[in-house]
């Protein structure tokens, strides 16, 4: 079995460093984005035009907001989201998706084809979640 460098097993971007379990392409991708909440808050800032915190904890599957607020910032230190203030005082954000988060679109929307073949359900509407 290959072994792999330490430049292979790292994902580098903004100031976060994840470390690779394996060489899979899966594996990694689950290592950047594999937990729930970190996928609905890109389904969210990529097909939701969901930008403010307070948008993201409106979202049906109810994050909590300490979650929220770790998710948010480990998105923005991985440079899938851009956090662009727009309010100084009291400091209010927008959560932007980068090039590389919109690169997550594909993967989502397979997962979506997934869940309506496999599972039921279907994605609601920016109206259907209070958003439009």
């Amino acid at each position: 079995m290959k072994s792999e460098s330490k430049s292979e097993s790292k994902f580098e971007s903004g100031n976060i460093t994840l470390d690779h379990r394996s060489l899979c392409p899966v594996s990694r991708s689950l290592d950047l984005v594999g937990d729930r909440w970190t996928l609905l808050i890109m389904r969210d800032a990529l097909f939701f035009d969901c930008k403010t915190f307070a948008d993201f904890a409106s979202c049906r599957e109810g994050i909590p907001t300490n979650l929220l607020t770790d998710r948010l910032q480990k998105l923005v230190g991985l440079g899938l989201l851009v956090r662009v203030p727009y309010q100084e005082r009291p400091a209010r954000y927008h959560y932007l998706p980068t090039e590389f988060g919109e690169s997550v679109k594909p993967m989502l929307r397979a997962m979506k084809q997934f869940g309506e073949s496999h599972l039921g359900g279907c994605i609601e509407t920016q109206k259907d979640r209070g958003h439009g």
